[in-house]
């Protein structure tokens, strides 16, 4: 077969597999959160948003958390600044794990880093058994980047499992802003050997 009868049919199987149609990729199914979107009115009585909650390394004026809108978009987003010198602040929820129980977990945030100083803000995922034994953890941070980046982490939820903890961490000083928190069920979880 010549060359050019080669060109002509790889050409013709081509055109013939781009025609055809396309497989769909298996949605991805969310874990509900409450409050995910902090669009809840704030209550006036405590910093944190409704149905979160937050915690500091050991002075709890030491982090000031705040619920502000945000200006391109009007929604409502979490926004957390350290006001004094300690390391750490956590923007927490709780979930039962036999609702992601044998699954592979992503947890999500959109984070802007424009206004972090230190190691940076994102999400962690803790697996906790029913003594609070730490069956499996993750955790990323955003640093100081100019704008919105999302970013993610994600374990297995493995046998034993009694809860998970959904945190929303900043390491260091400055401000971290945070928005759009998604819990994502990737597919079964990957057993230990």
């Amino acid at each position: 077969m010549s060359a050019r009868r080669v060109v002509t049919a790889l050409a013709f199987l081509a055109a013939g597999c781009a025609s055809g149609p396309e497989v769909a990729k298996p949605a991805l199914s969310t874990v509900a959160l409450k409050n995910a979107d902090f669009a809840m009115d704030p209550d006036p009585e405590r910093d944190c948003p409704p149905q979160w909650w937050c915690t500091v390394h050991a002075d709890p004026s030491a982090f000031r958390f705040s619920v502000e809108r945000d200006g391109r978009s009007g929604n409502r987003l979490l926004r957390v600044e350290r006001v004094k010198n300690e390391p750490w602040a956590l923007a927490s929820q709780v979930i039962e794990a036999q609702a992601v129980l044998g699954k592979r977990i992503r947890l999500s945030v959109d984070v802007d880093g424009s206004l972090l100083q230190g190691a940076g803000a994102g999400p962690i995922l803790l697996v906790e058994n029913i003594s609070g034994q730490i069956l499996a953890h993750d955790q990323r941070l955003q640093t100081r980047s100019p704008g919105w980046r999302t970013v993610s982490t994600e374990v297995d939820v493995l046998a034993g499992a009694s809860m998970v903890k959904v945190h929303l961490v900043m390491e260091g000083g400055g401000v971290a802003r945070y928005d759009n928190v998604r819990l994502e069920v990737l597919g079964p979880a990957t057993p230990k050997p």
